[in-house]
């Protein structure tokens, strides 16, 4: 408990040295998620970092987070994956798209080309160039059976609307790369929260489990004498409680 407090008053305070040293970067991050004052914020970053603490490689983490997530490779890595998840909800299409024809005749079946071209999209832009829920109207050709059939068709694609506020994966990009000065900031305050919270802990000789967790890490990874004497001490370990 004192801790969690502790933390909370050494956030207060990085938040007041920033607001008096009227960094711009710190002034446009309490603009983008602050209405009347930064409680909120202030919450949502000591959850975040409670979160992180129980990374043994927070720094590392941290340190390395703009390099990995926002490289070119993982955004395009990320945009596949999306284009992936629509071409999977395109196959639920498909399968009403060919029962329709099916139960139509060929002239009806030929008024759903726009369908069709959705259908056989590869990629996000022409997905979205391409993407459409206007369906012709029924008549008198349709059966019951392709009514039916037909209004599952409509609502499956009005389920695509929302994949495609974008109009092309350009787009995507630049509205994912948007976010990293926010980022930025915010891994900069998590930074010195955690290099503030640690010079209290060991100030005031306080550790958590996980802190103690990670130091024996520490002293392993930073001390191959240590990893000598262990590696030769053990043959076999049992690790009790292994399903969690």
């Amino acid at each position: 408990v004192f801790l969690n407090l502790k933390t909370e008053h050494i956030l207060n305070e990085l938040f007041l040295e920033l607001y008096e040293k009227n960094d711009e970067d710190f002034e446009m991050f309490i603009l983008k998620f602050c209405t009347k004052d930064d409680t909120a914020l202030q919450k949502s970053i000591l959850d975040l970092y409670h979160k992180l603490e129980m990374r043994y490689d927070m720094n590392d983490y941290l340190e390395n987070y703009i390099e990995n997530y926002y490289s070119d490779a993982y955004i395009d890595a990320k945009c596949q994956e999306y284009v992936s998840l629509l071409k999977e909800k395109q196959r639920k299409v498909e399968h009403l798209f060919t029962e329709l024809s099916l139960a139509l005749d060929s002239l009806e079946f030929s008024k759903y080309e726009n369908v069709s071209k959705f259908l056989h999209s590869m990629d996000y832009d022409s997905m979205a160039s391409n993407f459409t829920t206007s369906l012709p109207r029924v008549n008198k050709n349709y059966t019951e059976e392709a009514k039916e059939i037909k209004t599952q068709l409509a609502e499956a694609l009005q389920s695509f609307k929302d994949y495609f506020i974008y109009e092309n994966e350009e787009e995507i990009k630049k509205e994912i790369l948007s976010t990293k000065p926010i980022l930025i900031q915010l891994i900069s305050i998590l930074q010195e929260l955690e290099r503030r919270v640690s010079a209290c802990k060991k100030e005031e000789e306080l550790y958590t489990f996980t802190d103690i967790f990670k130091l024996a890490i520490s002293l392993v990874e930073n001390h191959s004498d240590v990893r000598n004497i262990i590696s030769q001490s053990f043959h076999e370990i049992m690790i009790d409680e292994y399903q969690d």
